[in-house]
């Protein structure tokens, strides 16, 4: 017993002094096969997927007059490359003069300037000279993340945020499209690798001096950063507290600030003064911003009449209102109205709002968006997939599991490596700023949550590895007792020695008596009961708004509801002001080559009436004739028992081919109710109760592909219990 004793502690020494000279290796050929595969995956979507964002010859034009006239472009000009986009040359010092701004920001176009040549011809060539330093920034934003990943949860933590932003179908799908959304990811990369790479106070490793030019130069980038996305504008300062909470001594903490702000500063006061030279005002850019606010309440169930979130619907609500014309007033005058409706909304029902943010911030958090602007279908990674069910139920789980996962690995850094938390709360801090400041009025889509990319796959790699070496530590501590003689009620502080043993280092063993332990507890039992007192005030809050928002409900005319979808004004379908072949007034047709709606006179095939709707299956896909409930009349449904019918008709004999569909805002939950093919008039019905999480809602009267007959439908309503 003794020999083996012997053999596994020698086993186990030899092991854990010569680790790291085969740990080392491996990681630059994990990291180097994370950037081979980034690079194939990403060059095989440019080739498929390559587009160029509506107005990019006006960033351009922007791009060619920055350094004769910074800020300025020529409207004219720019419409003139859009319609001769291959005869386009490149050149800093164009013929034609600026003649106005731009209301937005200018770091992009500031860009454009540096990386296009002068004399390039045509403006698909500018593109792909773009989109290839996109392809290179996205794969330096796979080495930050590794050796952020490595710094906060070790080699293992680096190996997986290294391969997981490689095969993050997300950023793969923003690299190929040339746009100024994308440069938000290597700006939210680069403040993540200070925080957690560079800047380390714990480790005593730089000086003033060299700790001040470190923070000089964050805050330029930074700096930067807003004037390609102002959704970085107050990162600095909300991450600023770190300082104070990392060094320990004040006037070291306020040296560094002082650095990071100048730096900052450098780089704001142009942005500001290019807007004063055109504008006549000090801000950094004059682009509308309260109109978003209204946009973004169509986004759900409102009562403020909103329907949803197109902008001409935001235009057509403020002139209903007494407001300005967008499109003869102008965006100024436009704003200032939304801002003063937005604010009189919010003083009579914040419950609204502050649900809206809510639920804003929980997509945003769990990389679900509501809308689409690209082909990003939340958190999913290339090579992991096989079908799109699979896609699908893969997404969902990850979303699932995500917050879990980091709560669980927060707490575990939080109790057992000191060192490493502060980084940590860093990473999570940006991601809820960067959310906060994108989603507080404006559901989270995926062009406009770029920067928290970075984020999600760094603080999911990171939360697996840690919960990974959490498990590991204790097996590995109890052979550390046994290989070492030490008896096994030292245990604990044995797992937490393998815990914080990254194994690339040369191993130095340290101990972790109860005394230690006793002062990590005692020290952090102040931060951890603010947070339980920070999460009991949200959950309070939420609770109040979520009961004055049934108030209201209740109070509500049920006459208002039962008005949305009525047999004899919309579900009878007689009025075709569109034409025969055209969907009767108030509805919508989605099909696909060969589908079609038709207007019926036959007696027979009318069930309601003189008129109904003919539906013909497509051999390609579905045909659909949809009936959308706006936002502001599902409001009126939240909470509520509704009731569905439809009578259908059809010669089909197909099985489940003809259906009434309820389609209520997630593909996991719609609600559907089949013809049973009698070849006579049958009623379909539907009862729900609606949610009061619903984003959406419309009814959907289906002819499947492969249905062997078309259907007629007639006589739909919608009743409120």
């Amino acid at each position: 017993m003794s020999e083996i004793k012997n053999i596994v502690s020698s086993s186990y020494a030899f092991f854990i002094k010569n680790r790291h000279k085969v740990i080392r290796p491996l990681l630059i050929c994990i990291l180097l096969f994370a950037l081979v595969l980034g690079a194939g995956y990403r060059i095989v979507d440019i080739k498929e997927n390559f587009d160029v964002t509506n107005g990019f010859e006006f960033f351009v034009n922007m791009a060619s007059h920055f350094w004769t006239a910074p800020g300025g472009y020529n409207h004219d000009e720019s419409l003139k490359i859009k319609e001769k986009p291959d005869d386009y040359v490149f050149s800093r010092h164009p013929k034609e003069p600026a003649r106005g701004s731009f209301e937005n920001e200018k770091g992009w176009a500031f860009i454009l300037s540096l990386i296009i040549k002068e004399g390039t011809k045509g403006i698909s060539n500018i593109a792909f000279t773009v989109v290839r330093y996109q392809l290179m920034l996205d794969l330096l934003v796979i080495v930050l993340l590794f050796f952020s990943g490595k710094s906060i949860a070790g080699p293992l933590g680096g190996a997986f945020a290294a391969i997981l932003y490689a095969l993050f179908k997300p950023s793969i799908n923003m690299t190929s499209w040339v746009v100024y959304y994308y440069w938000a990811i290597p700006f939210s990369a680069l403040s993540i690798f200070f925080w957690t790479v560079l800047y380390k106070p714990e480790e005593k490793r730089y000086s003033l001096k060299y700790s001040a030019l470190l923070f000089l130069l964050y805050g330029m980038t930074m700096g930067l950063a807003t004037s390609v996305r102002l959704g970085f504008l107050f990162l600095p300062v909300i991450l600023s507290p770190l300082i104070f909470f990392r060094e320990r001594v004040f006037k070291r903490g306020l040296v560094l600030l002082l650095a990071m702000l100048i730096g900052y500063g450098m780089l704001l006061v142009p942005q500001i003064l290019i807007t004063y030279k055109h504008y006549d005002k000090l801000a950094l850019s004059v682009r509308g911003k309260w109109h978003g606010v209204i946009n973004g309440l169509g986004a759900y169930p409102n009562p403020f009449g909103v329907k949803d979130m197109g902008d001409l619907t935001g235009v057509n609500w403020a002139i209903n209102r007494g407001g300005p014309d967008l499109n003869k007033a102008g965006m100024q005058e436009y704003d200032k109205f939304m801002k003063k409706e937005a604010i009189t909304l919010f003083k009579e029902r914040p419950d609204v709002f502050l649900k809206n943010i809510k639920r804003n911030i929980y997509d945003g958090l769990m990389m679900m968006p509501r809308y689409r602007a690209r082909y990003i279908k939340g958190p999913l990674f290339f090579g992991i997939l096989k079908d799109k069910k699979d896609a699908f139920d893969i997404r969902n789980k990850i979303s699932s599991i995500f917050p879990w996962l980091v709560i669980s690995s927060v707490f575990v850094i939080f109790f057992f490596w000191r060192q490493r938390f502060a980084p940590m709360i860093t990473v999570v801090l940006q991601g809820f700023y960067l959310l906060g400041v994108l989603c507080i009025y404006f559901p989270p889509t995926d062009n406009h949550i770029t920067s928290y990319f970075p984020v999600f796959v760094l603080l999911l790699s990171v939360s697996v590895a840690t919960l990974i070496k959490g498990a590991m530590s204790i097996p590995e501590g109890m052979l550390k007792c046994a290989a070492s003689g030490i008896n096994m009620k030292y245990l604990p502080v044995k797992a937490v020695e393998c815990f914080r043993d990254d194994w690339d280092k040369e191993y130095s063993p340290s101990k972790v008596d109860d005394k230690q332990k006793t002062k990590y507890a005692r020290e952090w039992l102040i931060p951890l009961l603010g947070i339980v007192v920070v999460a009991t005030t949200f959950f309070l809050v939420d609770k109040y708004f979520e009961n004055k928002t049934k108030k209201y409900l209740k109070a509500n005319n049920t006459s208002i509801a039962n008005t949305i979808l009525k047999a004899d004004e919309n579900g009878n379908f007689e009025s075709w002001g569109r034409g025969d072949y055209a969907p009767p007034d108030g509805w919508d047709f989605a099909y696909e080559k060969g589908g079609a709606v038709h207007k019926t006179t036959d007696a027979t095939k009318v069930k309601i009436g003189k008129l109904s709707a003919e539906v013909l299956a497509s051999k390609f896909g579905d045909s659909k004739l949809v009936f959308t409930v706006s936002n502001d009349k599902v409001y009126y449904l939240i909470g509520r028992t509704i009731t569905i019918t439809a009578w259908a008709k059809s010669d089909n004999k197909s099985a489940r081919k003809i259906s009434l569909l309820l389609n209520n805002g997630e593909l996991s939950r719609y609600l559907y109710a089949y013809y049973q093919n009698s070849r006579e008039w049958e009623k379909l019905a539907l009862t729900y109760r609606v949610p009061d999480d619903i984003t959406g809602m419309a009814v959907s009267l289906n002819v499947d592909s492969g249905a062997d007959a078309p259907a007629y439908f007639d006589g739909i309503e919608l009743k409120v219990e």
